[in-house]
């Protein structure tokens, strides 16, 4: 059984001892390995598999629409960069730091989030489907119309984000923090709910959204 690490649980920060080099990156190819390097440029539309990224800073990096089947992405800073419309099912992110990137439609599907902060990121309609996260927070994060289906968010903080229309049937939420994010029109059922940690007003919300109707006690209308 999986031990669900609370938002009060430190997340190990990315090591980046000593870049290396600086790299302009125009192309992927299937197995490249980058390491302590500095790594931007245009990379839309590329399409490998199994390629490794460790203790790099990846900035303006452009990855629109590309297909990075099996990324592994460890102990890293990315900083101002669009992986928008970008497949990147079955990736690893480890111990890294993703800040004001655009993850626009992004397919994240069966990928493994660990150690992992999330800041100012643009990420509506992300596909985040069978998921799994570990020590993960969303800080300031626009996840309108976000797929987390299937997903596993135990222990996960959204710190003012907005969920507006996000799906979480079938998700994992022992644990997960909503409070002070916009949760209207998440599509869930009760069953989904259990364990997840939300403020009263939410606990109202999310009350409608299941159909339930509070009416406080008072004299009855008798007919």
């Amino acid at each position: 059984m999986k031990k669900i690490r609370y938002v009060h649980d430190p997340i190990r920060p990315p090591i980046l001892i000593l870049i290396q080099r600086e790299l302009d990156l125009g192309a992927f190819n299937d197995g490249d390995e980058f390491c302590f390097d500095a790594l931007r440029g245009d990379c839309s539309g590329q399409v490998a598999r199994n390629i490794t990224i460790l203790h790099c800073r990846v900035r303006q990096l452009n990855l629109q629409n590309a297909w990075l089947e099996k990324l592994q992405l460890s102990n890293c800073e990315v900083e101002h960069c669009d992986f928008s419309g970008a497949q990147m099912e079955k990736a690893h992110t480890d111990c890294c730091q993703i800040t004001d990137c655009r993850l626009l439609g992004t397919n994240f599907n069966e990928t493994r989030f660990d150690d992992v902060v999330l800041t100012g990121c643009l990420a509506d309609g992300a596909w985040f489907s069978k998921a799994k996260f570990d020590a993960v927070r969303f800080v300031n994060c626009s996840l309108r119309a976000a797929n987390f289906e299937g997903a596993d968010l135990s222990g996960v903080r959204f710190k003012d984000c907005d969920l507006s229309g996000a799906t979480l049937t079938g998700a994992k939420l022992a644990g997960t923090d909503f409070r002070g994010s916009t949760i209207d029109g998440l599509a869930v059922t009760a069953a989904d709910l259990r364990g997840a940690i939300f403020t009263s007003a939410q606990a109202v919300q999310v009350s409608a959204l299941l159909g339930i109707v509070i009416e406080e006690e008072g004299r009855e209308a008798w007919e």
